[in-house]
């Protein structure tokens, strides 16, 4: 279809400090991303998609990453996404409802050990908020579908064969 590009538009502010002799970094950052031109498809034509409006996502992330000993190693982040529709030209109730599939908080942690005999192992969780599953359907009713949040766990173990070469294997969303 003959439509104008997409057009994103970022602003961000971040800082980084490394701690604890260079062995761990603590990052954050606060940003807004807007997007115009955003996409939408015609309720009445679902073939036809169409320049619908704005999108806006503000939001800050703070990280940390690094050794707390030299065979401790960890990563951590947390993101907090405060996202909206600002216009729209077929669904204006969407208007300031959040964007579909952007949680609110998200959260991330991973650390690894490495053990004797060249193995290593590690372990991960991560958290994702509730979020908006179509603000399509605010045309037809005010509240907008919600799907619940979840967490996952996962594990790994490595088995280094060489300097340059190791064998790995991960079990992702153990519960």
């Amino acid at each position: 279809q003959d439509i104008p590009p997409e057009n994103n538009e970022t602003f961000e502010f971040g800082t980084k400090w490394d701690l604890l002799q260079n062995r761990l970094s603590v990052r954050g950052s606060v940003f807004r991303t807007e997007k115009s031109n955003a996409r939408e498809t015609n309720p009445t034509n679902t073939l036809e998609v169409v320049d619908g409006g704005v999108q806006r996502v503000d939001g800050f992330e703070l990280a940390l990453s690094g050794h707390l000993t030299k065979e401790w190693q960890v990563f951590a982040s947390y993101d907090y996404l405060a996202s909206e529709v600002v216009s729209s030209k077929f669904f204006p109730r969407a208007v300031g409802r959040p964007l579909n599939n952007v949680p609110h908080n998200t959260f991330s942690l991973w650390t690894t050990y490495e053990l004797p005999l060249n193995l290593e192992v590690g372990g991960g969780l991560n958290v994702v908020s509730s979020r908006t599953a179509n603000t399509a359907t605010l045309g037809a009713t005010t509240i907008p579908e919600r799907v619940g949040g979840y967490w996952t766990l996962n594990a790994m173990v490595k088995y280094k064969l060489s300097h340059r070469i190791s064998m790995q294997a991960n079990v992702y969303n153990l519960t």
